[in-house]
């Protein structure tokens, strides 16, 4: 098991950049949320309290909170909480969500978040960025007897085959993407993502036996789950992402469309890091979205076969780990 080396992008986040990031990534899909829910609730779990850790704009705050009577969003940038307090969102008492800048490993620190006091600790696309021995060590202090971390993200399954030559040369500039930005710029907490969270430092795995003994490993759970799963429980895999992805098979040279396939890679912090390193390219026809993107279309203009889009704007499946306090 391995701990990242905690990165800054996310957290340096101008109110500019924190503010798209909530307008182009999608909320979790219904059927992951009562995954968790479910798994919660059935093995012990309460629903007073709610913390969500590197919530970032609130996406996933916003979807949970009306299942539990108090719920905070925390975060160690300003401008996602910035952005997070200026959407809001309400609990199931009707009260409002309260937005807290901390780091990770300080949530046990959170004004009015005492020690046994929280039901529900969750954080989604956000875990590869903790330094998750501490974060274990905080999360054991807050959590009541039977309370619950669920951590979740998203990854790719290249195992997959493309389904006609139109669709291998499209993937074929996608890989491309990958290797020469999302690859290259990627770092230690970018990988843990990309490994579907196999390599996450689970309390069990570090060295100190309060931890092993404050969470239960016979419990733990591990689900992988891909679009049709999600779609089987109740749910598209990943919302407006997912629809945009159906409308851009549709209509493959829509500007509009590819518009929101570019806002959401725009997200991706390998592409900020891309951006960073070559300020004179990015937001030019030669910035590395751009080029992507103008490929693609390119490439789909000879196609005379359907492609399956769903297979490369987004990750193939998605991996949720849940964890008990004992």
């Amino acid at each position: 098991m391995t701990t990242p080396l905690l990165d800054p992008t996310y957290r340096l986040y101008s109110p500019t950049q924190a503010t798209a990031y909530a307008k182009h990534r999608p909320s979790p899909p219904p059927a992951l949320v009562s995954l968790i829910l479910d798994h919660h609730a059935a093995t012990g779990g309460k629903t007073d309290t709610l913390l969500d850790v590197g919530c970032g704009p609130g996406m996933a705050t916003r979807v949970f909170a009306p299942h539990f009577g108090v719920a905070i969003g925390s975060d160690a940038g300003e401008s996602m909480i910035r952005v997070a307090s200026e959407l809001g969102g309400v609990t199931a008492t009707g009260a409002p969500v309260r937005w807290i800048v901390s780091a990770a490993e300080e949530i046990d620190r959170i004004s009015g978040v005492g020690e046994g006091s929280v039901d529900l600790v969750i954080a989604a696309y956000a875990a590869h960025w903790f330094d998750m021995p501490a974060f274990w060590t905080a999360a054991a202090r807050i959590l009541k007897p039977g309370g619950t971390v669920a951590l979740w993200t998203g990854f790719r399954d290249t195992r997959v085959l493309p389904k006609s030559p139109e669709e291998a040369k499209v993937r074929a500039i996608f890989e491309r993407f990958h290797e020469e930005v999302l690859e290259r710029y990627a770092v230690a907490g970018s990988q843990i993502t990309r490994d579907g969270y196999r390599n996450l430092t689970m309390p069990w795995g570090v060295p100190s036996s309060e931890l092993s003994e404050a969470f239960e490993k016979d419990s733990f759970l591990r689900r992988e789950l891909d679009r049709d799963d999600l779609a089987a429980m109740g749910g598209s895999k990943e919302g407006n992402v997912e629809e945009t992805a159906k409308k851009v098979a549709a209509d493959p040279l829509a500007t509009t469309i590819w518009k929101r396939v570019e806002n959401f890679l725009e997200t991706l912090d390998p592409v900020t890091r891309w951006r960073e390193a070559h300020p004179q390219l990015a937001g030019t026809e030669e910035d590395c979205v751009r080029v992507l993107v103008r490929e693609t279309v390119e490439a789909v203009k000879e196609g005379k076969e359907g492609i399956d889009f769903r297979n490369l704007l987004v990750g193939r499946k998605t991996v949720v780990l849940c964890v008990k306090r004992v």
